[in-house]
Order: structure tokens, then sequence, then C-alpha cells
């Protein structure tokens, strides 16, 4: 099953940013997109969740709603602790005694207990995405909308949550549509890639990669060869 986006049309100060654009997402896989910088791929997200407002479109199978947005920053509340960030999501859904164990519950599968008490201003970059993903996960939604989570991070903490975040995926498979810049991180977490155009925005292609995530590794043929064909898309060769 599919959610669809058709026949979007969104311009700023007549600047055409999409035009006649369709696209198709995986109901509870992980959709990938790659761009140029300013192709429209945040806008895109901002629209699929309400922030902004197309100028025509069809969105079928989206309920904004039920929807988490992670961020390129962490955007935690600075005067809630770790803790207390994950449980502000909860806190008009569920009774504390509930909001105790989801919040526990996230903490562990982040790794962060024992930094639970601490506030946004003592952790590190790294940590606080943690909480941004634990966060979003807590929050019962359908969707996840994630623009360039791991942008900045270095290469351990980058894998680190990674690895998180496919282990929090794979409790519950909700559907995620996820931004970036890395083709590698298209490559090892995408069930579909799309790579955008400049504007205008059109499909230039897509690709559906149906290897089992724990058996990806940048070594393999299969996903070099994926990767090449992903930079030629893109111009960089």
């Amino acid at each position: 099953m599919t959610l669809k986006i058709e026949k979007l049309y969104k311009s700023y100060e007549g600047l055409k940013v999409f035009e006649n654009f369709n696209m198709e997402i995986i109901k509870n896989g992980i959709t990938c997109i790659l761009g140029p910088s300013g192709c429209g791929k945040t806008t895109l997200l901002n629209m699929i969740s309400g922030i902004l407002k197309p100028d025509v479109g069809i969105f079928s199978g989206f309920d904004q709603k039920a929807i988490s947005y992670i961020f390129q920053e962490p955007r935690l509340l600075d005067w809630k602790s770790v803790w207390g960030n994950i449980e502000f999501v909860l806190k008009d859904i569920y009774e504390k005694e509930e909001r105790e164990k989801i919040v526990s519950k996230y903490i562990d599968l982040v790794g962060l207990r024992e930094f639970k008490d601490y506030y946004p201003k003592n952790l590190s970059g790294g940590m606080m995405q943690r909480v941004a993903i634990a966060r979003a996960f807590a929050y019962s939604s359908n969707i996840l909308l994630m623009d360039e989570p791991f942008k900045g991070l270095d290469v351990n903490s980058k894998k680190r949550l990674m690895d998180e975040f496919i282990k929090l995926w794979m409790e519950d498979l909700r559907t995620v549509i996820f931004v970036t810049h890395d083709i590698e991180e298209a490559v090892l977490l995408g069930d579909s890639i799309y790579v955008f155009s400049e504007l205008p925005v059109q499909i230039k292609k897509r690709f559906n990669i149906d290897l089992l995530r724990h058996k990806r590794s940048l070594e393999d043929e299969r996903i070099i060869s994926i990767k090449r064909e992903i930079h030629k898309v893109l111009g960089d060769d």
C-alpha cells in the first residue's frame, strides 16, 4: 500500500518549486529523498506536516495529526530534562503511569538512562539528536518525517544514531520519509530512494532496494552499484 502526492503545485514569489509533481510513498517503509540543495526537499516535508500549505495538491493517506517530525537540529526544550522532553509530547495523551512506562522504554532504547535528568545544555549534539529521535518515536504517530537528522555528526555518532533509529523503527514499522544529502545514509536505510531535480522539482529517478538492512554493507557490490548509479543521476560523475 502507498501514500500518494498528486498534482502538487507550490511557488514562492513567482519561483516555481513544485509544478504538477507526483510521488508515491511506501507505507510502513523508509523512503529516502536525495537532491541538490534548495530543490524543495524540506518544503515537501513541511507541506506533508501542514507547516506549509500547497498552492494546489492532493495528499492521499496522510493524517497531519499522526505525524512526527525530526528536524536537522534537535529542537529540544531547554528548560526540560531528557526525560521531560520525551514526556512532553505524551502529556495530553496518557495518564502519568503510562507516560512513565513509555518514556522509560525509549530512553533505554537510545541508551540514555544515565542521562535522563540532564538538560540539553549538558548534552553533546549526538545525544541531543538521540533525545529528539526517542521523542519522535514515543509519540504515537503513523508517519515520521526526518530532515537530515544526522547532518554534522561525526562518523561514530552517525553510525550509532542510524543503528538506534533502525532499532526503534523495527519496533513499529511506521512510515518514514527521510531527507538527506548523504547517499550512504540513503542506501543503508531506504526501501526506496527518490532523486530530485533542480527547481521546479521533478523526480529524476527512483531506486528500490530489497536487501535486508542487517545485510547491507558499503562494501557490498550491490550497494556500490546503486551508489554509483545515484551519483550519475545526481550528476556527480
